[in-house]
């Protein structure tokens, strides 16, 4: 059975999330910032029954068919319950949750994860930890499958686990502070938040750590420089997975000389394998770019209600020694050097990371589109000069409303994405700049001015081979 989960940070939600396990179901986390017409979707597309919430929450969140039960209305009647220890029946292949991502059809997909990679994740986690997590902070949300890490890693070891108030987990001087005051030993957090972290604490608030794991998104040599430098004694993990994967599939720990290079992916965990492969499934030799796909038991049971994109991206194992392996083909791109560790070396398609969230471009794109006066749209990613990365969305409007507003458009995006997926940066052309094929040039979109965001910009196509 599923059953949807709508909370803040609370003590309520660990415990909700506990006991949805616990009795043998499947959880769905539906992050409360989220719009309301995203979660309404999560909540018809997975056929849910059971809603867990406050009142607060579930007020504007109805759905046919699915019961609300909200939890500050009802602890009298639910503390009447029997104590008596729960007889769930699961099996390990049974789902144990559903995690939406970005869609690149302009709806997210749910992922459907097995008890069975949860547990290999979390225990392949233990040995990478230098020792037991006596303490760590959930600093991501519960609808982003890394804050499993922190979760499970502190409790299966009796360690203490720290919930950040809603809207401190993004400021690093809270951040800081939270860690001095609770004694944290262990960090899950995204690179660019780590990064703050190490900018604006004082050295004294970090030295209780022992491990810091990022990821989710690229991990600078910058930034292994600058922990090395501040935290010699706290070991620095590189953590790759895509949610597909359960969360993590590789890792690799960070050494002063990473900062001269490439920082690696590293190797496979415990009962996971890569393969760094070219489109006919051959292997290719060491250092050469190609696919990169992971299997092994982390390797989830694929897309709900999506059987041909399931079909399309969990593939037979073609090196498999047991019936019904797969691989999971991760649309990265990678190499292998010389001592057996992966590199990541891009995308090869139109999904990115910003901030460590997984945004498919052709979701935003779709989204733009639906506003009444946008004619055309195309979404990248620029990254500044400092690292950071944004979403930078170029506009083309019909020519009866050229005039349109910066405003209207961010309100239409804010009814249908979250927060990370909207652009911070808006440049309106008069035409996309396109190839001799006809595709958009996306190479040639120009770098939006500061303070121009509101204006149409006139695109003047490359007039010779050089500005071209």
């Amino acid at each position: 059975m599923r059953v949807a989960l709508l909370m803040e940070r609370s003590l309520e939600q660990i415990i909700a999330l506990l006991a949805v396990l616990k009795a043998g179901g499947a959880y769905v986390p539906l992050d409360p910032g989220y719009p309301r017409e995203r979660l309404s979707f999560v909540l018809e597309d997975s056929g849910v029954k059971l809603l867990l919430s406050h009142r607060r929450l579930s007020d504007e969140l109805a759905a046919d068919g699915v019961e609300v039960v909200e939890l500050d209305k009802r602890w009298t009647e639910i503390a009447l319950e029997s104590g008596k220890r729960v007889e769930s029946g699961a099996l390990d292949e049974n789902a144990a949750y559903i995690i939406y991502t970005s869609g690149s059809t302009g709806q997210p997909k749910g992922v459907v994860v097995s008890h069975r990679s949860l547990v290999n994740a979390v225990l392949a986690q233990f040995d990478y930890c230098h020792g037991p997590v006596v303490g760590t902070i959930l600093l991501m949300s519960y609808a982003f499958d890394g804050s499993l890490l922190s979760i499970f890693c502190s409790l299966c070891q009796g360690g203490k686990l720290t919930l950040s108030r809603e809207g401190q987990q993004a400021d690093a001087v809270q951040v800081a502070r939270l860690i001095a005051e609770q004694g944290a030993t262990h960090l899950w957090l995204v690179p660019s938040l780590y990064s703050l972290l190490l900018e604006q604490a004082q050295p004294d608030q970090l030295e209780t750590l022992r491990v810091v794991s990022v990821g989710a998104e690229a991990c600078p040599p910058q930034l292994v420089e600058r922990h090395h430098h501040l935290l010699p004694q706290t070991h620095l993990m590189n953590v790759y997975g895509p949610t597909e994967t359960t969360i993590w599939a590789t890792s690799h720990e960070c050494r002063p000389m990473d900062a001269q290079q490439l920082v690696p992916i590293g190797r496979p965990a415990v009962n996971m394998q890569a393969y760094v492969l070219d489109k006919y499934l051959q292997p290719v030799p060491i250092g050469a770019v190609g696919r990169l796909y992971v299997g092994g038991l982390g390797v989830t049971r694929g897309y709900w209600n999506r059987p041909e994109l399931t079909a399309e991206r969990f593939i037979p194992h073609p090196y498999g020694k047991q019936a019904g392996e797969r691989l999971y083909w991760t649309g990265d791109l990678a190499r292998f050097e010389s001592g057996g560790s992966l590199v990541w070396r891009g995308r090869e398609d139109e999904q990115v990371k910003v901030r460590g969230y997984r945004i498919e471009l052709g979701e935003v794109e779709a989204a733009l589109c639906e506003v009444e006066r946008v004619r055309s749209a195309v979404v990248i990613v620029r990254e500044e000069a400092h690292g950071d990365k944004r979403l930078v969305a170029y506009v083309v409007p019909r020519k009866e409303h050229e005039g349109i507003a910066i405003q209207e458009i961010r309100e239409h995006l804010r009814a249908k994405l979250p927060e990370h997926m909207i652009p911070s940066s808006f440049v309106f052309l008069e035409e996309l700049p396109l190839t001799e094929t006809g595709k958009v040039n996306r190479g040639a979109l120009p770098a939006p001015e500061q303070g121009r965001d509101t204006l149409v910009q006139s695109f003047v196509a490359p007039r010779t081979p050089v500005e071209g």
